[in-house]
């Protein structure tokens, strides 16, 4: 199993209510990601990218990387299927590099 005790993972699972079966998980270390929540104010899916207003009053914009996941209704699913529209509450969890705020989860608020 990846990850130790207190580090950030996200779990890539099939099935629903208690008959769930993890089919990947990700391991980002402890410490490595940081939290926001806000209100989505621009979707870019050619660009790969989401804007967020935060709970502070400043927009954001994140990537969301091949590898992002993003937490529904239905389970768990790539970032790359994410249908997010204006004006839905999202909080993510995202790291940083020397250019951008890169997502890694994503879930409704």
């Amino acid at each position: 199993m990846a990850g130790k005790e207190g580090t950030h993972v996200v779990v890539r699972y099939v099935g629903k209510g208690t008959e769930k079966t993890a089919i990947g998980i990700k391991d980002f270390g402890k410490d490595t990601l940081k939290v926001s929540k806000g209100t989505v104010t621009k979707v870019d899916h050619a660009a790969h990218t989401i804007a967020v207003k935060t709970e502070d009053g400043t927009e954001v914009t994140y990537r969301l990387t091949k590898d992002a996941v993003v937490d529904t209704e239905r389970g768990v699913v790539e970032g790359a299927k994410f249908t997010a529209k204006e004006g839905d509450h999202v909080v993510e969890q995202y790291s940083e590099d020397d250019e951008h705020k890169v997502v890694h989860y994503l879930k409704p608020a």
